[in-house]
């Protein structure tokens, strides 16, 4: 309106008041503990680095509450995170326009949600096909958006697990421009968000333990050929085995058991 500030810098403002918002909403709930790996500490060097490409797996409507609170403002303003979110989301009244065009998010056009559902009804379909003619726009401003410097943030299950927390397997669309932009990909692997708001129940915010760490996870080479297939998949694995380091941590050690006598 006043256009006092640039488009893209206002989206940043925009997002860094959502940060703080959602970091005063899990101080106001001291039932919720939140305990950050020392990993964590790596974040404030990302602004430091190339094309950058955040991942976080999905296990509860929580997450994404969760993995803003924890972005540096730094990182925001100076690498302009955005994300990739279903179309449909940017539809929901009030908070549709808040997370979506407010914040500089970019739409991505499911088959599956064409028919107006907003897609917030616990991630049951399978079909992540989009929209081809709808979506290329759309992906020629996110491969702008990454040739000016930007950073990407998503979930590349794109739908809550159905056994967390186990990771569903990586979608390889989002892997694409990874590939094509050698991006420096990283991993937040957030533990026990499923506790504190399960996926059948309308609200969350049950008393719960939740770790969260920071691991990188692959750079991709135009020149060694790296697909969208490999690159999620390295990335699945590497995070899978961080949840299962965290398991170790938070539960201990599993029980010893002896090899079956043949």
């Amino acid at each position: 309106m006043l256009r006092l500030l640039e488009l893209e810098t206002s989206q940043s403002a925009c997002i860094c008041a959502g940060v703080l918002v959602f970091r005063v909403i899990v101080l106001l709930n001291p039932q919720i503990r939140i305990e950050l790996d020392a990993s964590m500490e790596e974040f404030t060097k990302l602004p430091e680095r190339g094309p950058l490409l955040i991942l976080f797996n999905h296990t509860s409507f929580f997450d994404f509450f969760l993995f803003s609170s924890i972005l540096p403002l730094s990182v925001i303003m100076q690498r302009r995170v955005r994300t990739m979110m279903a179309e449909s989301l940017f539809r929901i009244p009030l908070m549709g326009s808040s997370w979506g065009d407010h914040s500089g998010s970019f739409r991505v056009y499911f088959k599956a949600l064409a028919d107006g559902s907003s897609g917030l009804t616990g991630g049951e379909s399978d079909d992540f096909s989009v929209d081809r003619s709808k979506q290329q726009m759309e992906s020629e401003k996110i491969a702008s958006h990454l040739q000016e410097g930007g950073g990407l943030a998503i979930a590349p299950e794109g739908t809550i697990s159905k056994l967390p927390p186990d990771l569903q397997v990586f979608r390889k669309g989002g892997f694409g421009l990874a590939a094509t932009h050698e991006m420096q990909i990283w991993g937040v692997v957030m533990l026990g968000c499923y506790d504190c708001w399960p996926k059948r129940a309308a609200m969350g915010g049950a008393a719960c333990k939740i770790i969260v760490s920071l691991v990188p996870l692959v750079v991709p080479s135009v020149e060694a050929g790296s697909t969208p297939e490999e690159v999620a998949s390295e990335c699945q694995t590497k995070m899978q085995a961080e949840i299962e380091r965290l398991k170790i941590r938070r539960d201990g050690a599993p029980p010893y058991v002896p090899p079956s006598k043949v």
